[in-house]
């Protein structure tokens, strides 16, 4: 039995607002850690997203090496990272001399050429190679393990776009294992970072701070696209766990490190531990991730009502929706942002229902400089990016801005 630890978006140096989340992506990766030496895991999957912009600080890129490090134990155990739409594919495949050696196999592009059959991977060996595939082969193991290798596929990545990419997959997928010792009995696993829907039809949604990524047109990608001969298939990209197919093939997204969107319902985030032979269908089951906080969407109707919600979301990042007849003052907004230490967001509504205001132009067509008609068109503007009317306090200042602007200015 081989047991691969399946994990992918760890998105390393995601900011959330104004709160970075890097101790909380190692907290996190250290959760990990423990599961592939407690699971006794043989491989470690990432499928994809390591990063989250393609250009990440020195913090997350030394976290991300040092972590592969130790998932590797110094060679003894395989560490099989492709990259996603988030990653800079370059930079990924520019550490894969310091990865082999290690046991850490790094590819960036959809087409890239793995070592050849021969090269060790740490204490393993790839016995086979061609574009998108390897057999690995590792002195604790019985039988060798084919893997199916699949980096984020765009028109940028690929030579040349191709006009169906679910049947450029395709094909490609079943000439890599072709080449790869077809012969072979071993168990197979393919690692991609891909967009898929279910077989029914269904689109997961992808997170509201996720990077689009369906290009040209194209729709989420059917399951029945994979290889039938394929074991288990380690997707990123959603960031939930997603189970597409719980039989052979089983298609599977590990979902995220950490919770990053308030859209994501998902509080806890998990990694999956596959247990994989050659004669058996795959045994997978769900690794919790601890380190993160979690982020909660709150609404109220008055400032005392939100101060309470606060108190009970203390372990949290927190969206708040608050809905009012009136616009915050500067003291309320004072005290809700320092009520609760990790406020992402604070949003006021208007809770009446009123007819939208005029156009703007509509508004201001005909009018003078007179004081009133300035406060007029100051009240518009405001109900039309607030929703609601602005409070008294807040029209008199503006019309104190406005006395000292005439004062200064030829404003008659």
């Amino acid at each position: 039995m081989i047991r691969l630890l399946h994990t992918a978006d760890w998105h390393l140096g995601k900011r959330l607002g104004r709160f970075e989340r890097l101790s909380e992506q190692q907290r996190a990766l250290e959760s990990l850690l423990h599961y592939a030496d407690e699971e006794k895991a043989d491989v470690v999957l990432i499928a994809g997203d390591i990063f989250d912009t393609a250009n990440p600080s020195a913090e997350a890129q030394s976290l991300f090496y040092s972590t592969l490090s130790e998932l590797s134990r110094k060679g003894e155990r395989p560490v099989i990272v492709v990259a996603g739409n988030h990653d800079s594919p370059e930079r990924l495949e520019a550490a894969a001399p310091w990865g082999q050696p290690l046991g850490i196999l790094l590819l960036g592009f959809p087409e890239s050429i793995p070592p050849p059959a021969g090269s060790p991977l740490g204490h393993g060996l790839i016995s086979a190679s061609a574009p998108g595939c390897i057999v690995l082969q590792h002195p604790r193991w019985r039988y060798p393990l084919r893997i199916l290798l699949t980096p984020y596929t765009s028109a940028y990545r690929l030579a040349q776009l191709p006009e169906n990419l679910g049947e450029w997959l395709r094909h490609f997928w079943n000439r890599a294992l072709q080449v790869c010792c077809p012969e072979e009995t071993a168990p197979t696993v393919l690692v991609a970072h891909l967009y898929c829907r279910s077989a029914d039809g269904q689109i997961f949604q992808e997170d509201e701070e996720e990077k689009p990524i369906i290009f040209g047109g194209t729709e989420p990608l059917p399951p029945d696209i994979f290889p039938e001969s394929v074991d288990y298939i380690a997707l990123g990209h959603l960031h939930r766990l997603l189970v597409l197919r719980s039989d052979r093939p089983s298609i599977v997204y590990a979902g995220s490190l950490l919770q990053y969107s308030f859209s994501d319902p998902e509080t806890e985030k998990s990694a999956v531990l596959v247990e994989l032979s050659p004669s058996t269908a795959p045994r997978w089951q769900r690794l919790p991730l601890r380190g993160g906080y979690p982020l909660r969407r709150l609404q109220c109707f008055s400032v005392d009502e939100a101060l309470s919600a606060l108190t009970h979301h203390t372990e949290a990042y927190v969206e708040l929706t608050l809905n009012l007849e009136q616009a915050l003052s500067a003291e309320d907004y004072q005290q809700l942002w320092h009520a609760h230490p990790r406020l992402v967001r604070l949003l006021p509504t208007s809770s009446t229902k009123s007819s939208p205001p005029p156009p703007l132009p509509e508004i201001a067509q005909g009018f003078g400089s007179s004081e009133e008609h300035f406060v007029t068109l100051f009240t518009a503007f405001f109900r039309s990016r607030k929703r609601m009317d602005p409070d008294p306090a807040l029209q008199e200042l503006f019309r104190e801005i406005l006395r000292e602007h005439r004062n200064r200015s030829t404003l008659p």
